[in-house]
């Protein structure tokens, strides 16, 4: 047994069995924080309201039992924290994750670790919001068929800092301005980080090696690449940066 605990102004106590999460969830008030203590807690659970769901110790696990995706939010002012996520499903189609987080702004994931989650960290339509402190590891499948670590799709002025992608296959930055890409790490990856048509991003004291291409920008523009650390890139066709009808600040 674990306890789930709210919190607003106050604190409710109570015991729950490991499935019922998301009626927690569910039964919190609107900016209420839920504590979790350590334990194993039942994943695919949807988040639509703005609220906290932070780990108060080591060993707090959401496990999606291998079946879709595990955390998905669709609200705005989310926030996640001290959480370790696994157990996503692996259909490519419904792009399977550790998270997703759709049309939303002002929400925070930190501190979280991914493992065996086919994608790790999806945001769709998502702006002024912060990644951090992350830890994020794919499935164990041949690196082209793994999923993106971490993905932005239309997504902007966000912050994406410290966080590590090890044995992922890509970050992926597409259609999506104006973010700040700080003091990432990239391990064993295929893209460490690839734009596609966007714009107006700083890169700054990122840290990758031992990937198949370090920095890719793709139809992109006015994006500022500073203090960055390229390091060992693998295979013939192995890159440090590379550019492709890339423009430059005017």
């Amino acid at each position: 047994m674990f306890k789930i605990i709210f919190s607003i102004s106050f604190f409710i106590t109570g015991l729950f069995g490991a499935n019922t999460l998301q009626k927690a969830i569910d039964a919190a008030p609107h900016g209420s924080i839920i504590k979790l203590s350590a334990g194993v807690y039942k994943g695919n659970i949807v988040i639509n309201k703005p609220i906290t769901i932070t780990g108060i110790e080591d060993g707090v696990v959401i496990d999606g039992e291998g079946l879709g995706t595990v955390i998905n939010i669709k609200s705005s002012y989310v926030t996640l924290k001290n959480l370790k996520i696994v157990g996503s499903g692996d259909r490519h189609d419904n792009i399977d994750s550790a998270i997703t987080v759709v049309e939303s702004k002002h929400c925070e994931i930190s501190n979280c670790v991914i493992e065996d989650c086919l994608f790790g960290i999806d945001l769709q339509m998502v702006n002024n919001s912060i990644i951090s402190n992350n830890t994020i590891t794919s499935k164990d499948l041949e690196l082209g068929v793994r999923g993106d670590g971490l993905r932005l799709w239309y997504s902007n002025d966000n912050i994406v800092k410290k966080n590590s992608l090890i044995k992922s296959r890509d970050m992926v930055i597409w259609y999506s301005h104006g973010n700040e890409i700080v003091e990432n790490y990239g391990e064993y990856c295929r893209y460490s980080l690839h734009f596609m048509y966007a714009g107006k991003n700083l890169v700054k004291d990122n840290n990758y090696k031992f990937n198949s291409v370090g920095i890719f920008f793709m139809y992109s523009k006015d994006t500022i690449a500073i203090g960055n650390s390229v390091q060992s890139s693998l295979g013939a066709t192995g890159m440090g940066i590379g550019l492709k009808m890339f423009q430059t600040l005017h």
